[in-house]
């Protein structure tokens, strides 16, 4: 199974409980099994472990179902666009100064990707001047749904960075039989687009 740093799942806990106190932490710990909940909430983990993709993406769909108000993932994006907001002048900040357009800021995400997973490479197409492709290859075992834990980075990172209305869907993907995964990531045109000093 392909695995992510568990550094992940580390700031999703410290998320909820910032958000929600020591009774969210128990609140998504009931929608999980035992053997899964001791996993994700072993004290035994540090940020530089790797995880099962599986299992992080089955924490984002907890807290979806323990803090959800009808829109199925809904409240799991929002954790996961929360927490790059949160990072982004910590952790990408000096990564993504330099960028001048949304697709170098993409262009740059995709060289960090085996920082945190441990498998596949990311490519980046340009489809248009809103719009580009993003195309994972070389995993055969993502999970369903595993989207979740892509898509809102994509979009927070571009809205951090000063892009307008980024907008990110998943049109191909291996767990629906595809022989890689792609999203379509856009954004509206504005003149003199500069990135966010926020």
């Amino acid at each position: 199974m392909t695995k992510v740093k568990a550094l992940y799942v580390l700031q999703c806990r410290e998320f909820i409980l910032a958000k929600h106190g020591e009774a969210g932490i128990e609140a998504v710990k009931a929608q999980l099994s035992p053997a899964v909940r001791e996993e994700l909430y072993s004290p035994l983990s540090v940020a530089t472990d790797w995880m099962d993709v599986r299992l992080a993406l089955e924490h984002a769909l907890a807290y979806d179902r323990a803090f959800g108000t009808g829109v199925p993932g809904q409240a799991a994006e929002r954790m996961l666009s929360g927490l790059v907001a949160e990072h982004y002048t910590v952790m990408y900040r000096s990564i993504f100064a330099q960028a001048t357009s949304p697709e170098a800021v993409l262009e740059k995400s995709s060289r960090l990707w085996r920082r945190f997973y441990d498998e596949g490479d990311t490519q980046l197409i340009v489809l248009s001047p809103t719009s580009v492709l993003k195309r994972i290859t070389g995993i055969t075992d993502f999970p369903a749904r595993h989207e979740l834990l892509l898509l809102p980075y994509y979009e927070e990172l571009l809205r951090q960075w000063g892009a307008k209305e980024p907008s990110a869907r998943h049109t191909k993907c291996v767990a629906r039989g595809a022989e890689c995964c792609e999203s379509v990531i856009s954004w509206r045109r504005s003149s003199g687009v500069t990135p966010s000093t926020g």
